[in-house]
């Protein structure tokens, strides 16, 4: 509850009461009129008691799905009939109230008044009711409001707010006492609560865009709970506008973030439930300040972006409960297989508040599915729709329903439950290359060739010198994949409105996803490499420079993966309301589970010195006349396959089954877990007077467990057979190459692959080919066979292994009205708890090989703790101008905790006792790679600022700016040296070995591979607009059109640690006398995932039962990766026009929609749907497409949905 100052006080409260008491009596009179026949003629069941006439009417209402206005001192003393069986809303009434002394108006859309007879001539005990054309001018009603009449307790005012023509709850409704200058809004069942308002006469108004305001005099009577729903008209002036559709879902979105108290987005369900998008990062990509990212097996949308930050700082929870990520090493759960068919919204709150959670440094996302008690008495729906891309990309079948009902005498208990299937076959190409940059390399400072990229200075952009800026490809494969994903998706809930004063909810969700892969891939390498030797494009100078050594290699990789995700969700929430207190209280518990069975095929090319015969004439440089690569070198920005420079005689032989060796065979199972359990509770108090509005405490306990590995695997490999003690060809395992080509995607290029039936019936039957035997023992395996299997099992003690997490969060938030200012405020305080277990294999190689004795005597589970406490303030200020008009300024603080994997993981601890190593070549190596559970959560301060404009007819115009500071960013860094043994000392073995390491570290090449924090701040900042309008004022037909645009500008910059493995060390005279390891800084580099640019212009089409929408959206060119030399990854720009058509048949019995959706419509099969490229692209570093997936361009949907 709020008692901010708004444009219906002051002035225009004084003028509505010097209006006469007569116009009260015309607008009543005006709005109950007789009744619309199709509201009034559907039957309904009823079965209510004889009694009070308070209780009755409130149960008519909610089994009639009807809004009743009564006042409930007009009808204390007073009794009703009986009344059960099935009867048109309006003869129900009469039943219900014939012979009490009550008498009924009906109204538009099935609204009714009750009154008692004795006092018709008297307004002043009953609500009168006006729909008015705006908030500020038009009809308005003076009831006899003369605010609080002194003696008398505060009561409790509650009520709900309707769509007058659906029944539908109204969520975000504005409503006020004008008297007081208290106001709230409508919760998602669209009830308002004020705790505290003195016995008297008032005016309450109800605000909702896309809505005539309602204005109700009401009596508060003392030592009584004043309850009363409301029903709202679409429209405004003389025109009744039917709100339906993605309008009515706009409407109820922007109604939420109009009265919210931070910055938020909203993407809500229609007033039917319906939710638009099948996945739900396909609903929300069109938000703004929002792009996703997609899977790279489907093309799906798979997670998003929130401003700029990457999923793992982002939270998303559903219904409260955080989702799990069910592979056990991360924290962002895929949203691909969360689909949409009991959503009833989803928030982005952009600003936090202490009552949110700890993290969500980009966004807290929160996902509501709808309750039961928000539907109709008795409703069920369905959907069916079917889509395809054209070539066989992509064909898919969707089915959903719902069934919700509510019993008991008041509808008290409501129970629904629904269901949402997908299935999918979707096919994929890959293209993907391998790339070398620089035909030769530059000079050190003392004038000598460099003879490594890795002696270049990691800051040194491409080109080193602008002559060598030729690329070429080292290397490319071709991936022809298809997919059988199955998605389905089931939500039960139940709800229970216990009493006036209690509310419970329980939620159960599972979202299941199988995907069943055939991965086919072939492969082919050039052997480039780079050798000093004179170079004549520089008259002969000696340089480091590239050239083909003669041979090749490569082959073929085929797996057969049967994925699983599966996550389950239990949330129970409850809510209690005692006078001027607020009791709120859940639990809830998620399980993520995935598991990932493959079993893999592998094909090799020997790698051998390729016949010159099979190499183009062309392949020879006629500069430097001989051959730099196998490839053509690459031009900046092109995509495709690269140019193999083979002769015809030369792609014969990469394509006869006989030169292709078959390799192996092998199984192996991944899998991963995640639990969560929760508990949480807090309690509000209201005040009544004063600038003090409220108090909230509230507590948490979470705890997470992570767990992943795999058991272990088996191999079938080819048994080396002589006289070259080769692998069999594929040829004599009976395999052979299909003719298969790339014309799906518009490339004449043929590829050989083994068939997916080949391939599926030749992985089933090997176990029937194997022979139990060992080649490399004295006995060998038995002549003429071909493949034997060897059994790899993992120490069971890995499954001992886990992390921990347990969160203990408490807050304290307060709210202060001053005038139109609101100041939202507290601190939360957050601590973390880790455990982290895991096994430590260390290994010691020696000049005989590895100490096998050794390792298994050191072999230990190996745990680590530690805790974190934050406390991160939090400061929100709105400044509410009017209704519409909003300025809001937010600072707050957040964290975001590392991944898993991050943290704890399984470590390696190899000593190589061989002097090979160092930045000379000369040194034995120390090699640790591990989690580190004293990882810092990334902090982050934010500032926010916002101007907010809406439009009564269902629009908005916004503009916000922010900016972020964040410590402690997570970098997966290389050191070397002396100081890392104080980091690993703990879990090196008591072994005089590495004892030697720890007293004589200078004689070692020390690695450590550890995650850690960034030393350094790091900064994003952005813009972020977006505008919204339907074009209502225009005439007829043009007035169903709107238009809607968003747009969000982001920058980062942080400073990226990195490692200079071979740092050339200068003698007194300058020249190179060797080299060393160095952790150097690159300043200025980009946050991953973040898209500079990214917006949405869409239009729209709402009248005549069409509801249509175009929308093109476009998202900049991101990083993935930070490389050196100015070489990053890159996935380019892409934008995508989409179209849904959809017609509504609205019959007495029912609701109906066919609709027809187009997505992608700008590409075709032939156009790469995600394409990375290397290189900044930056007026300096070009860039490289390196590599491409089609997934079939446009696709079409058409489906039909049902509800009743």
């Amino acid at each position: 509850m709020t008692k901010s100052a708004n444009n219906f006080k002051g002035d225009h409260a004084k003028i509505e009461r010097r209006k006469t008491r007569y116009l009260a009596g015309a607008s009543l009179a005006a709005m109950l009129v007789s009744a619309t026949a199709p509201a009034l003629a559907e039957e309904k069941k009823f079965d209510i008691d004889a009694g009070p006439a308070a209780k009755a009417l409130n149960a008519f209402a909610k089994q009639a799905d009807a809004s009743v206005v009564f006042a409930y001192d007009a009808v204390e003393g007073y009794n009703t009939n009986g009344l059960e069986g099935e009867f048109e809303p309006n003869v129900a009434l009469g039943k219900l109230i014939d012979g009490t002394g009550l008498s009924v108006f009906a109204g538009e859309g099935g609204a009714f008044a009750v009154r008692a007879n004795a006092r018709q001539a008297d307004l002043g005990g009953v609500i009168t009711v006006a729909q008015t054309e705006n908030a500020t001018q038009g009809m308005s009603v003076e009831p006899r409001a003369t605010g609080p009449s002194g003696d008398g307790a505060p009561v409790t005012v509650t009520g709900g707010v309707k769509d007058e023509r659906t029944g539908g709850n109204l969520k975000g409704a504005l409503v006020e006492i004008e008297e007081t200058g208290q106001s709230t809004s409508t919760d998602d069942l669209g009830n308002f609560r004020f705790p505290s308002v003195r016995p008297g006469s008032y005016t309450l108004r109800i605000s909702y865009l896309g809505y005539r305001d309602v204005v109700a005099a009401i009596d508060v009577a003392p030592g009584r709970r004043f309850d009363q729903s409301f029903a709202m008209k679409g429209g405004s002036g003389d025109d009744v506008v039917v709100v339906y559709g993605s309008r009515s879902a706009r409407a109820q979105a922007l109604n939420q973030e109009r009265t919210a108290e931070n910055v938020s987005t909203v993407i809500s369900g229609d007033l039917l439930g319906n939710f638009t998008g099948t996945t739900l990062s396909e609903s929300l990509r069109r938000a703004p300040g929002v792009i996703f990212e997609r899977d790279a097996q489907t093309g799906d949308g798979a997670n998003i972006i929130v401003r700029g930050l990457e999923p793992d700082l982002n939270t998303v929870k559903l219904n409260g409960v955080e989702l799990p990520e069910g592979s056990g090493t991360g924290r962002s759960a895929s949203l691909s297989n969360v689909l949409t068919e009991s959503i009833s919204k989803v928030t982005i709150s952009k600003t936090l508040m202490p009552n949110q959670d700890s993290s969500g440094t980009g966004a807290l996302i929160e996902i509501e599915t709808k309750t039961p008690l928000d539907r109709p008495r008795r409703y069920a729906s369905f959907t069916l729709e079917g889509a395809k891309r054209a070539n066989d990309f992509n064909e898919s079948f969707l089915a959903a329903g719902t069934v919700s009902g509510t019993f008991g005498r008041e509808d008290q208990f409501g129970l629904s439950a629904s269901v949402q299937y997908r299935d999918r076959d979707v096919s994929k190409v890959r293209l993907s290359t391998d790339l070398r940059f620089g035909q030769y390399l530059p000079l050190h400072a003392d004038g000598s060739p460099v003879t490594s990229v890795s002696q270049i200075d990691p800051r040194t952009p491409f080109p080193y010198e602008g002559a060598a800026a030729a690329v070429y490809a080292d290397g490319f494969s071709v991936n022809l994949d298809d997919a059988q994903t199955k998605n389905l998706a089931l939500t039960i809930s139940g709800a229970w409105r216990i009493s006036d004063h209690t509310e419970l909810s329980f939620d159960f969700q599972r979202l299941d996803q199988d995907d069943v892969t055939v991965w086919r891939q072939s492969s082919l390498s050039s052997s480039n490499s780079y050798s000093v030797r004179p170079v004549l494009a520089l008259g002969g100078e000696a340089r480091s420079a590239l050239g083909w050594n003669g041979s090749v290699y490569g082959g073929s990789l085929y797996a057969l993966r049967n994925e699983e995700k599966l996550t389950d969700v239990y949330s129970f929430r409850g809510q209690s309301e005692v006078d001027k207190w607020r009791f709120t209280y859940a639990a809830g518990y998620a399980n993520g589970r995935r598991t990932n069975p493959e079993r893999t095929l592998t094909t090799s090319f020997p790698n051998q010195v390729l016949d010159s015969s099979y190499v183009a004439s062309s392949a020879t440089d006629t500069v430097e006349g001989r051959i730099l690569s196998l490839f053509a070198p690459r031009t900046a920005g092109e995509g495709g396959l690269p140019d193999l420079l083979l002769s015809e005689a030369g792609f014969d032989y990469f394509q006869n089954p006989d030169n292709t060796a078959f390799s192996s065979v092998a199984e192996t199972t991944f899998w991963g877990r995640n639990e969560k359990f929760n508990g949480e509770a807090s309690v509000r108090r209201d005040f009544e007077n004063g600038y003090l509005d409220y108090l909230d405490f509230g507590a948490s306990y979470e705890v997470s467990k992570f767990s992943n590995g795999y058991p272990g695997s088996v191999s079938y490999a080819g048994v080396r057979m002589p006289p070259l003690f080769s692998f069999p060809s594929l040829s004599d395992v009976g395999l052979g190459f299909s003719e298969g080509s790339l014309s799906s995607i518009g490339i004449d290029s043929p590829v050989s692959l083994i068939s997916k039936e080949d391939l599926i019936g030749f992985i089933d039957a090997v176990p029937d080919l194997e022979l139990v035997c060992d080649p490399s023992s004295v006995s060998g395996c038995p002549t003429g066979a071909l493949i034997y299997k060897s059994v790899f099992d993992r120490d069971p003690r890995l499954s001992e292994a886990f992390t921990k997490e347990n969160e203990f969060a408490a807050y304290i938030q307060g709210k202060v009205d001053v005038g139109k200012f609101e100041f939202i405020g507290g601190v939360r305080m957050s601590r973390v708890e880790l455990e982290a277990t895991n096994l430590n294999s260390p290994n010691i190689y020696e000049a005989g090989g590895y100490d096998i004795a050794f390792r298994e005597s050191n072999i230990r589970l190996v745990s680590e703790k530690a805790t974190q406490t934050e406390y991160l303030p939090r400061m929100l200020i709105n400044y509410r101008q009017s209704d519409n008009l909003i300025f809001r300024a937010g600072y707050y603080m957040s964290i975001a905790r590392p991944q898993v994997s991050l943290l704890s993981s399984e470590p390696t601890v190899l000593l190589f006792l061989l002097p090979f190593f160092g930045p000379n070549g000369d040194q034995p190596q120390l090699f640790v790679s591990k989690g580190n559970p004293d990882l810092k959560s990334a902090r982050t301060h934010s500032l926010d600022f916002s101007a907010e404009y809406y439009d009564r007819d269902i629009g908005v115009l916004k503009i916000g700016a922010f900016y972020k500071n964040i410590s402690n960013l997570l970098e997966s860094n290389v050191t070397s040296g002396e100081a890392v043994l104080d980091q690993v000392r703990e879990i090196l073995p008591d072994d005089p070995r590495f004892q030697d390491v720890l007293d004589n570290p200078q004689d070692y090449d020390l690695i450590l591979q550890v995650p850690a924090n960034n030393p350094d701040s790091a900064k994003i900042w952005g813009i972020e607009t977006s505008i919204e309008k339907q074009l209502t004022f225009l005439p007829g037909f043009w007035g169903g059109f709107g238009v809607y645009a968003n747009y969000t500008f982001t920058d980062s910059s942080k400073n990226q640690p990195i490692n200079w493995s071979q740092r050339p060390v200068l003698d007194g005279d300058g020249n190179v006398s060797g080299f060393e390891s160095a952790d150097i800084t690159v300043p200025n580099v980009a946050f991953n995932g973040q898209a500079k640019h990214s917006g949405t212009a869409g239009l729209t089409y709402n009248k005549y039962g069409i509801d249509a929408n175009l929308a093109y959206t476009k998202q900049a060119r991101r990083q993935l990766s930070f490389e050196k030399n100015n070489l990053s990854r890159y996935e380019e720009a892409y934008g995508t026009l989409d179209l849904r058509l959809e017609y509504r048949f609205d019959q007495s019995f029912g609701d109906f929609r066919i609709y027809l959706e187009g997505a992608d419509l700008l590409h075709g099969a032939n156009d790469p749907s995600i394409s990375q490229s290397v290189g900044a692209d930056d007026g300096y570093t070009s860039k490289y497409i390196r590599l491409e997936n089609y997934f079939g361009g446009r696709q079409f949907r058409v489906g039909v949905t049902g509800a009743f």
